[in-house]
């Protein structure tokens, strides 16, 4: 699954995140580093502050997990313990929703793995997943069978679904699951990407966003000001 991330307009992905904080259920420390000259420091900043909204307003009450994003401009820059996201490419992504006038991704709920399928059950944030296990189109599911210790995968890159046998090319590597999994995935490197009312939704949260920081950045610049100007002292006679 790839996150969305806008970038003016907001068409930028990094991977893993939900992952990550999926399946290390402690507190951790995701550090958001850009690769790409294609994105400032500042609006890096505001992908950060974005992920985090999703991570503990979205993610956290469905998964009952916790963490934290901060933006870094260099790698060299992130302090031990942090877990890196790198982004570096562009892959969109029409399962999306905005959070800060930043189109994020959607993400499965734990009900994703239910073992049937309920009407009353939201399977994804956004409900664009409609039944336990599903793939939607673009997308893919690895899972190791116990019974034959093989693995599988099912895609959704053409025009069907495909499933296959993938084990042989799993012994073959090394590495964690999740890295040789993404090694031996075709993903597609670009789709058609979000639709037109996607995207003007998207656009007026941005802009509302930043008529809302201008604002507030004029707030607090009044405020300092007050607080910085020469104030007359009087004298108890």
């Amino acid at each position: 699954m790839f996150l969305l991330i806008a970038i003016p307009v907001y068409y930028l992905y990094i991977s893993d995140f939900i992952f990550h904080l999926i399946f290390f259920m402690l507190t951790h420390q995701i550090a958001l580093v850009s690769k790409t000259r294609h994105i400032k420091t500042s609006d890096l900043t505001k992908v950060a502050a974005a992920l985090q909204k999703q991570a503990t307003r979205d993610l956290g009450p469905l998964w009952n997990i916790q963490a934290t994003v901060d933006a870094f401009e260099l790698l060299k820059d992130v302090p031990p313990g942090y877990w890196p996201i790198i982004v570096r490419d562009k892959i969109d992504d029409k399962y999306a929703y905005s959070v800060n006038g930043i189109l994020l991704s959607d993400f499965y709920t734990p009900e994703y793995f239910d073992p049937v399928t309920s009407s009353a059950v939201r399977y994804s944030y956004t409900g664009a997943i409609h039944a336990p296990k599903q793939v939607l189109k673009n997308g893919y599911l690895s899972w190791l069978d116990p019974e034959t210790g093989k693995w599988w995968q099912a895609n959704y890159f053409g025009t069907k679904l495909v499933i296959n046998d993938i084990t042989e090319r799993m012994d073959m590597l090394e590495g964690s699951l999740r890295a040789r999994i993404d090694r031996i995935t075709p993903t597609l490197r670009l789709t058609k990407g979000v639709s037109r009312q996607v995207v003007k939704i998207n656009n007026a949260h941005a802009a509302s966003q930043e008529k809302f920081g201008v604002r507030n950045a004029n707030h607090w610049e009044q405020e300092i000001n007050r607080l910085l100007k020469p104030r007359k002292v009087i004298s108890a006679k």
